[in-house]
């Protein structure tokens, strides 16, 4: 028995060294990094901007081609048709070399337990592979819901970190603070 052992140990050695086997909580790989996020009342588009200045990077808001109503009863039932319909919206907003990025951070509202499909729609349009997602999403009962496996659907291989679910309270700096620690994240 203690052969065994010693073979595994030395097989995990051999594929640590040609990068094949990685710790759990390994560091975010070096790169630039992406600070990406819809917002419909602002509240995401706070924590986006609290986030940006503590990780650096670009900071982009989706925006979709058409763009939401102004009221509320009027976007719940466009994010229900949506969401039932497994509609893609269009998105007017484009990333121009988004080879650059290795670090996306991808925030949103919770919208019927999940992102809003705008935000599946602008991460297909990129082969995200490799990189690392870190989402994030402002609720006001359902934290991060179901968003984390539409993302994984929508962006293929990409590593998809553990998310920050943050409470329509605005920006928690402590909190996304925390987080970064907890996921491991380096700056750029």
């Amino acid at each position: 028995m203690r052969w065994l052992e010693i073979i595994v140990a030395a097989m995990l050695t051999v594929l640590a060294s040609w990068g094949l086997a990685r710790p759990v909580h390994a560091a975010a790989k070096p790169g630039r990094t992406l600070v990406v996020y819809f917002s419909y009342s602002g509240t995401t588009k706070q924590v986006a901007e609290e986030l940006h200045r503590q990780v650096g990077g670009d900071l982009v808001r989706i925006e979709p081609a058409k763009p939401y109503s102004q009221s509320y009863s009027a976007v719940s039932a466009r994010a229900g048709k949506e969401y039932f319909g497994h509609l893609s919206p269009a998105v007017k907003t484009r990333v121009k070399n988004m080879d650059q990025y290795q670090n996306i951070f991808v925030g949103y509202p919770i919208w019927y337990n999940t992102a809003p499909m705008v935000v599946k729609t602008f991460l297909r349009q990129y082969d995200l592979r490799g990189k690392n997602i870190y989402p994030f999403s402002t609720f006001s009962s359902s934290r991060l819901g179901k968003s984390v496996r539409l993302i994984k659907k929508a962006a293929p291989g990409a590593e998809i970190k553990p998310g920050l679910p943050v409470d329509d309270t605005g920006a928690p700096h402590d909190e996304i603070q925390q987080w970064l620690h907890q996921v491991n994240f380096k700056q750029d």
